[in-house]
């Protein structure tokens, strides 16, 4: 080994704690199998501290990572009883700010047996 080359251990990492909050609710459901059977908002908040190496952009401390909250606002459309089609919208609160907002897009195609009830996707709903 080098004088040059230092392999960092599993103590020199930071540790991350993540709170996340949710709520979503059912604005349309078709009683119907149609083309749009469900209109699903959410809303959620994303809050990361780090537990150790605190304080971004320290010199002594590289690997140092800063609180950061951010809220996200979406849509789940549930179409016919397979697919799901998602949009959100996120913005940083508190912390760095490296972007002013994210946006989202996700598309869900599920094989098999038809949906009794929509599951899940990213936005939570």
């Amino acid at each position: 080994m080098s004088a040059g080359t230092r392999i960092r251990s599993a103590l020199e990492q930071g540790d991350p704690s993540a709170f996340d909050l949710g709520a979503g609710w059912r604005l349309y459901q078709s009683p119907c199998s149609g083309f749009l059977t469900g209109i699903i908002p959410t809303a959620e908040a994303h809050v990361n501290i780090p537990l150790n190496h605190r304080g971004a952009l320290d010199i002594n401390d590289p690997i140092g990572a800063a609180d950061t909250v951010d809220l996200t606002f979406g849509v789940t459309f549930v179409l016919g009883g397979r697919s799901t089609l998602a949009l959100g919208y996120v913005t940083p609160v508190a912390g760095p700010r490296p972007v002013d907002y994210e946006l989202l897009l996700q598309f869900n195609w599920r094989v098999g047996a038809r949906l009794t009830a929509p599951t899940g996707n990213i936005l939570g709903m």
